[in-house]
């Protein structure tokens, strides 16, 4: 309840400054998997275990580090959403699942697949709506 004077309690405040998450309008999901920082990004991992078991990719791994570093100084990391190898072409592929492609996200990917000499797959999360049906717990 606010006074008199316009001012609001700390209580009140609290209340109203929830901590935002690191993806804007996305909630964690905990799954038999692990966790994930939204609900597209466990759809695509489903996705991806699927392909694994058609035969299709191997190796599948979940955020994969890969620091930068220039002259022995240390730059920053980039965590992949995914990496697996592809079953045709033998190449390992990096992928990131992306709503809003970020300043820091695009200065990134071009460190990355400069340091690494690999492109980085982007794919849009707008591409995984989650589907309740869809979910086999």
């Amino acid at each position: 309840m606010k006074s008199q004077s316009n001012k609001i309690t700390k209580a009140e405040y609290l209340a109203g400054t929830k901590k935002k998450g690191r993806i804007r309008g996305a909630q964690k999901i905990n799954t038999p998997d692990g966790k994930f920082d939204s609900k597209a990004e466990y759809e695509r991992w489903c996705d991806l275990k699927l392909l694994q078991v058609g035969g299709k990719i191997f190796n599948l791994r979940r955020q994969v580090a890969y620091p930068i570093e220039i002259n022995g100084i240390h730059v920053c990391v980039w965590i992949a959403d995914y990496v697996y190898t592809d079953f045709q072409t033998g190449k390992e592929i990096a992928e990131d699942l992306k709503g809003i492609s970020t300043d820091v996200f695009k200065l990134k990917k071009k460190m990355v697949e400069a340091y690494y000499g690999f492109e980085i797959l982007v794919t849009p999360a707008k591409d995984y709506k989650m589907d309740k049906r869809r979910i086999v717990w």
